[in-house]
């Protein structure tokens, strides 16, 4: 699917639940990334791109897998005719 066919996710949920998981597991750099992003002059694909990379660089597979749920549970797709 391209970009058109998927709505808007709301990040500013998911960035907190990356925060918060993060902070409890000690990815402190990861934190300070994601706090960086709370001025809100980042667009959509700019907090898309950094949480994305914050991914990548988790070594914990369990921490990885739910950085990836929350991912899953932001997004939905239009329906197709």
């Amino acid at each position: 699917m391209g970009t058109n066919d998927c709505i808007e996710c709301d990040l500013s949920l998911v960035a907190p639940w990356y925060r918060d998981l993060l902070t409890q597991e000690g990815y402190t750099s990861q934190v300070a990334q994601i706090d960086s992003l709370a001025d809100g002059e980042a667009s959509v694909e700019e907090v898309a791109r950094v949480l994305d990379e914050i991914k990548s660089v988790v070594t914990d597979k369990r921490i990885q897998q739910t950085l990836t749920v929350y991912d899953c549970m932001m997004q939905e797709y239009k329906e197709v005719d």
